[in-house]
């Protein structure tokens, strides 16, 4: 990267890569099938037939080029959640809130896969190039999903012994890695899918009157085991 780069030079409005939609098309079709390690530069300008003069003066180097693509994603995605996020008020219901934001997410992801698949790989590249990456973006975060969450908190839909960012990190991780789970080929099992895996996360794996079971803690059960070996 060029000594005194500016990032805000192609993010944005003033994002140069939207001028450039064969560049754009070929460094999706890279980055989503490479990690960024692997990706290669050469093989991205050849299919955009851009000269490398050319990318180093509009973008400054390979980080500036991944850089405006993550931008152009992050922009697509606030122009299609936000609205939805925003009709979601205070004390609703959170989990029936994250499944409708899920399922316009799905839709989202399915409209062009690439993005999708490059935004879970982002979770499985350095931590260094992820902060590097996430530095370059003003302080917006999770946002609504956040407010969401102390809503949720506030109103006890949420155990108070998870704390906000665990809840956002989790969800994270589940959206992040949807493509993991089985039987996700179509917008339909992906959703049946990302259902299962929220409701997971609100009932416990012992199911909706799982609270009403008479679980012994580990505790407790490994009290009750020494208890039993002194009897016999």
């Amino acid at each position: 990267m060029k000594k005194g780069f500016d990032p805000g030079a192609i993010t944005g409005e003033k994002n140069p890569l939207m001028r450039f939609p064969q560049l754009y098309e070929a460094a999706l079709d890279e980055f989503s099938q490479r990690s960024w390690g692997e990706a290669s530069l050469n093989d991205i300008l050849r299919r955009a037939g851009m000269s490398k003069g050319s990318l180093y003066h509009h973008f400054g180097d390979k980080f500036g080029l991944y850089l405006a693509l993550m931008d152009i994603i992050s922009q697509r995605k606030s122009a299609f959640f936000l609205p939805r996020l925003q009709g979601i008020g205070e004390g609703g219901d959170f989990f029936r809130a994250v499944k409708d934001i899920s399922r316009e997410m799905i839709v989202f992801m399915f409209e062009d896969a690439r993005m999708y698949h490059l935004s879970a790989r982002l979770l499985q590249e350095d931590p260094a190039l992820v902060k590097r990456l996430r530095d370059c973006f003003p302080v917006e975060k999770e946002g609504i999903f956040l407010a969401l969450t102390n809503s949720a908190l506030r109103t006890g839909q949420i155990d108070e012994r998870f704390s906000p960012e665990f809840v956002l990190r989790m969800l994270d991780i589940l959206f992040s890695n949807l493509h993991l789970l089985p039987k996700v080929n179509d917008m339909d099992g992906a959703y049946s899918q990302l259902e299962l895996a929220l409701d997971m996360m609100q009932y416990g794996l012992c199911g909706k009157d799982g609270t009403d079971r008479n679980i012994q803690s580990p505790e407790d059960l490994y009290a009750s085991r020494q208890k039993e070996n002194t009897e016999i």
